[in-house]
């Protein structure tokens, strides 16, 4: 998605841009997964999207992959592996690769509601459930107020809107173990990655 598509050719702001620039935010700064699954476009006898026509669907693959959102010269991308910043010479995590095909790819995403977040947070405090441990614990004052709200009822393992309750099926835990509770699908009870830190420790 391009920032040149918050306004259209008449100047006027394009309806769906503010929502999809907020899920851009939510994946980058709030640590949201990213995951999509390939749509390809219709293509010409050349390879090519006709020209003058809106794009068409040939084919969906349902299979859904993780994939990282990074900005580049007003455009957002989702690539296969987390890029370093441009200041930083640590090494990406795994290497790009380019390849020919032609494919216009859209992200499948599982809305969450913000008031619910907020309140589970009221609720529950801001000390990780799993290490029992708060952000500033380890980072100090730039630490405060950091931490991500786990679903204990995976949401892409629901069928559509449903009722939430803050302090029943969300919990509050820390970036780290929240990447742990989602090293599998169906994603560790928190119990489990608890156990796991008791057991080395």
């Amino acid at each position: 998605m391009s920032r040149d598509w918050e306004r259209n050719a008449a100047g006027r702001r394009n309806p769906g841009f503010k929502q999809s620039e907020e899920h851009a935010r939510l994946v980058v700064e709030e640590g949201y997964s990213l995951l999509t699954f390939p749509i390809f476009a219709k293509l010409n006898s050349q390879g090519k999207l006709p020209k003058g026509e809106t794009a068409r669907i040939e084919r969906i693959e349902p299979i859904l992959q993780r994939k990282f959102l990074v900005e580049i010269s007003r455009n957002w991308y989702a690539v296969e592996a987390p890029v370093a910043p441009a200041n930083s010479f640590e090494p990406l995590i795994e290497p790009l690769f380019e390849e020919g095909e032609q494919s216009t790819r859209i992200s499948r995403y599982v809305e969450r509601n913000a008031s619910a977040r907020q309140r589970c947070l009221e609720i529950h405090g801001y000390k990780c459930q799993v290490c029992e441990k708060t952000m500033s614990d380890l980072y100090g004052q730039k630490g405060k107020g950091v931490i991500d709200v786990h679903h204990l009822h995976e949401l892409a393992q629901r069928d559509g809107r449903h009722i939430v309750d803050p302090e029943k099926d969300l919990i509050p835990v820390c970036p780290n173990c929240h990447r742990m509770i989602h090293t599998t699908r169906p994603a560790l009870n928190p119990q489990v990655v608890k156990n796991m830190l008791v057991n080395h420790s």
